[in-house]
């Protein structure tokens, strides 16, 4: 899979201060980059009420990812409580 990383998702980034959530984050990024489709990346679903937004779940963060085309982007990672409200 074809992967893009926005500024939103940089800025997010330097904002966590947990080693374990960014580890978590980096781990994903690599099951994306090394997946031949999206049934084998671990802990990824659809966003609801969205065509193309997914989120995969690290800890109490979430990866918001949306799909443009044959690349999908990573966009926003931020605590549960908030991502839902930022990629719709």
């Amino acid at each position: 899979l074809r992967s893009g990383f926005r500024a939103s998702f940089d800025r997010d980034i330097k904002r966590i201060r947990s080693e374990r959530i960014l580890a978590g984050v980096r781990q994903a990024i690599l099951d994306v980059e090394a997946a031949s489709g999206w049934s084998d990346v671990p802990d990824i679903k659809n966003i609801r009420n969205s065509t193309n937004a997914l989120r995969i779940r690290v800890g109490d963060y979430r990866i918001g990812r949306f799909i443009e085309g044959d690349l999908a982007a990573f966009v926003r990672v931020l605590p549960r409580r908030d991502i839902y409200r930022a990629v719709q």
